[in-house]
C-alpha cells in the first residue's frame, strides 16, 4: 500500500535534501605548504614515480616540445624514472635537486624530450633534466575524478625564480584558472626547493578529468611528485532518501 504525503510535509524535507545535497557544483582550488598535504589528500590513491609503473586510469602528455621533437604522451609506462637527487641527470644546468621530492626519491619531469641536451647526456625521450623542455605538462583520468593533488617544485616564477623565469597556467577541464603564483597563497619560487602542493576538488556532478600546467613565457624545468587521486563516493543523502521513499511504500 501507497501512502500520499501532504505537499505541506514533502516541501521542508525536498529542502532539507537539496541543501545536503546541492544542485550547482563547483571546482576548488588550494595550495598547502610542504608536510601539510597528508591531511588533505586522506586516503587518495598516490602515484609516487618511484618506479616506471603509472597507477590505472592515468595519462601524462607534455606538449608544447619544441621543433623538430615531437610531443610525448605516456600510459602504463614512463621512459625511465627520474631521480632529481642525482647529480648525472641535472647537475650541468643546476643540479643536484635532493629537495625536489616529496616522497621518496623518484618524481616526474617535462625535460629532457629531444636531442642529448646541454649535458649530451639526455636519451630524448624523456624524465630527465635536461633541455628540451615541454611548455605543458597534462594528467589525464580515465574517470573523472573528485580531487586530484600533486607536489609541485623547481617553478621558477617571472617575479622571483633563483633566477625569474616564468610564470605558470593551471587549466582544469581546458578551462583555464589562472597563474599558480596567484592561486596558491603562501606561493614559494625557486629550484632547490617544493614550491606548493597543488589541491583541486571537484563537487559532483562536476569532475576533474584533466589538469594541465603550463609554463606562460619561457621555458622551465619543472618537477611534479606524490599525485594523489580520489574517486567519487556515493552521496549518503541518496541514501537517505532511498529509505525515505521506502518508508510510504
Amino acid at each position: 500500500m501507497r501512502f500520499s504525503t501532504p505537499v505541506s510535509a514533502a516541501i521542508p524535507l525536498f529542502a532539507v535534501l537539496l541543501l545536503a545535497h546541492p544542485v550547482r557544483a563547483a571546482i576548488t582550488i588550494m595550495g598547502v605548504a610542504p608536510g601539510s598535504e597528508n591531511a588533505a589528500i586522506g586516503t587518495a590513491t598516490i602515484e609516487d614515480f618511484e618506479d616506471v609503473n603509472l597507477i590505472p586510469g592515468l595519462t601524462i602528455r607534455m606538449g608544447g616540445v619544441p621543433a623538430p621533437y615531437p610531443n610525448r604522451m605516456w600510459t602504463g609506462i614512463l621512459p625511465r624514472v627520474f631521480k632529481p637527487s642525482l647529480a648525472p641527470s641535472c647537475c650541468t644546468i643546476g643540479g643536484p635537486y635532493p629537495n625536489n621530492p616529496w616522497d621518496g626519491t623518484g618524481a616526474l619531469t617535462n625535460g629532457g624530450l629531444g636531442g642529448t641536451g646541454l649535458s649530451g647526456l639526455s636519451p630524448g625521450d624523456g624524465q630527465f633534466f635536461d633541455f628540451q623542455f615541454a611548455d605543458t605538462v597534462v594528467f589525464v583520468m580515465s574517470t573523472g575524478k573528485a580531487m586530484f593533488g600533486v607536489g609541485l617544485s623547481n617553478f621558477q616564477s617571472a617575479a622571483s625564480g633563483d633566477p625569474p623565469r616564468t610564470d605558470h597556467e593551471l587549466i582544469v577541464n581546458g578551462v583555464s584558472k589562472g597563474v599558480l603564483e596567484t592561486l596558491l597563497p603562501g606561493w614559494v619560487s625557486g629550484q632547490y626547493i617544493k614550491n606548493r602542493y597543488l589541491i583541486i576538488t571537484a563537487t559532483a556532478p562536476n569532475a576533474i578529468n584533466t589538469v594541465a600546467i603550463q609554463n606562460v613565457t619561457l621555458a622551465d624545468g619543472l618537477v611534479f611528485d606524490k599525485l594523489a587521486l580520489s574517486d567519487f563516493t556515493v552521496p549518503a543523502v541518496r541514501s537517505t532518501w532511498g529509505r525515505l521513499k521506502a518508508m510510504y511504500r
